[in-house]
């Protein structure tokens, strides 16, 4: 699903409404939680209007799911899901990086691969449709939105500052899209 949300999204906010320079949609996994974050990086649309159009586009994408990804495409993308998780990796620094992961955090479950490819196999296209509903669709109330406006400095050049959670929430007021 996150490579066709991907380019969905992608020519949507950065091809077709031209929001922005930057406009990507990744997957992502952290504590056993999956994510999907969207990003868009613009100068010429507020956060709030980046955030209507983020919910314009999932609600159009829950919609019309069906249409974007037929089964025959869900088919081939689920495949070649399966082909990525069956490849070994490259070299001996890649699978110490997998076994790393696996063993640190994945609770040493050296079998999650192979069980990721069981669920692949076994997941239907009805089941897929239903996910991307109970994902994506508003009704999902952990969903979060973050809009962070700045302004390029002429002065001196950009660079990030690490704060803390308080300093954050002294800075401004903050609220979630449900």
């Amino acid at each position: 699903m996150s490579k066709a949300l991907h380019e969905a999204f992608f020519k949507a906010l950065r091809t077709q409404q031209q929001t922005g320079y930057i406009a990507e949609s990744r997957p992502s996994e952290i504590e056993n939680q999956l994510l999907h974050t969207f990003m868009v990086q613009s100068s010429s649309h507020t956060g709030e209007d980046l955030l209507t159009r983020f919910e314009i586009f999932l609600s159009d994408f829950t919609k019309r799911t069906q249409e974007i990804i037929p089964e025959e495409r869900f088919n081939l993308l689920k495949e070649s899901q399966i082909a990525v998780l069956s490849m070994p990796p490259e070299n001996l620094f890649n699978m110490a990086q997998r076994l790393d992961l696996l063993a640190f955090e994945y609770d040493a479950d050296f079998e999650r691969i192979q069980k990721r490819i069981n669920s692949l196999e076994s997941l239907s296209y009805k089941t897929f449709l239903q996910d991307v509903q109970q994902f994506f669709s508003k009704e999902n109330s952990k969903r979060l939105a973050v809009l962070i406006k700045g302004e390029a400095s002429g002065e001196k050049p950009f660079q990030y500052e690490e704060i803390t959670s308080k300093e954050l929430e002294a800075l401004g007021s903050f609220s979630s899209a449900e």
